[in-house]
């Protein structure tokens, strides 16, 4: 077995998960291995099962991006990076890439708020890995940039990037004092999403359980922000139409 698949075996046993032993005799299950969005459990048997490994790179690629992965969460910064550095030499697929570039930039987040953004900017603008974006406003707010932040996640949005709203209403509730003053704000941000081509169900469903959890402050109570969500994207949306039924009615009446 290739020394890199033994490292990710060796991973999954020491976290105790199971390896599924008969990858190989489905074709789909096959195919997942070798996406980018890949299980460790199913990299790690396709590259056990497979003898001529060094003949396909984008299993070396994501074999590499994966111990990445693991060995900066055991804290191993110095050999995640090397590995990452690995992916950005020999791949070619951006989304990999794009992820590899963001997973550096983490490790530098609190000692070094500049070389993140640096890092950042390169997987949101060479590899366009919109993901990136959300996490490049964070660096302007860690560097008590709020306004940078803010521009950065609208300019997002503006290009039909839903991904962005959580995040921007997150930075602007830190203001709010009160349930209305935060039903304002999301229709201000779902607002701006309609305008820029987002649907009403795209801007709904950027706001997982965590995004909605992140809106609230410690001692406020529990509210019921999905329920809040949809009906500010509901008027947000009524009110788009009808300025819209205006504009066309206004031109009608010029010609």
């Amino acid at each position: 077995m290739p020394e890199y698949a033994q490292d990710l075996v060796d991973y999954l046993h020491e976290v105790g998960e199971q390896s599924p032993t008969k990858i190989l005799e489905d074709p789909e299950l096959t195919q997942r291995a070798l996406s980018a969005e890949s299980p460790i459990t199913l990299v790690a048997k396709v590259a056990e099962t497979i003898s001529d490994v060094d003949t396909h790179p984008a299993i070396m690629a994501l074999s590499d991006y994966e111990r990445g992965r693991i060995f900066g969460v055991l804290g191993r910064v110095d050999e995640a990076e090397v590995l990452y550095d690995k992916v950005l030499e020999t791949s070619d697929d951006n989304e990999l890439r794009g992820k590899a570039l963001m997973n550096k930039a983490y490790h530098y987040f609190y000692t070094d708020p500049e070389k993140a953004k640096d890092l950042t900017k390169r997987a949101l603008e060479e590899e366009n890995y919109k993901a990136a974006r959300i996490n490049l406003a964070s660096v302007y707010r860690k560097q008590g940039k709020t306004q940078k932040a803010v521009e950065c996640l609208e300019k997002g949005i503006k290009k039909g990037e839903a991904i962005c709203i959580p995040s921007l209403v997150t930075i602007h509730s830190k203001t709010v004092k009160s349930e209305s003053e935060l039903s304002q704000l999301i229709s201000q941000v779902f607002m701006l999403a309609m305008k820029s081509g987002i649907t009403k169900e795209e801007a709904v469903a950027s706001f997982d359980q965590s995004n909605v959890m992140m809106l609230l402050k410690p001692g406020d109570k529990v509210l019921n922000l999905p329920a809040l969500l949809k009906a500010r994207a509901d008027a947000a949306f009524q009110s788009i139409e009808f300025n819209e039924a205006m504009d066309a009615t206004n031109i009608s009446e010029v010609k």
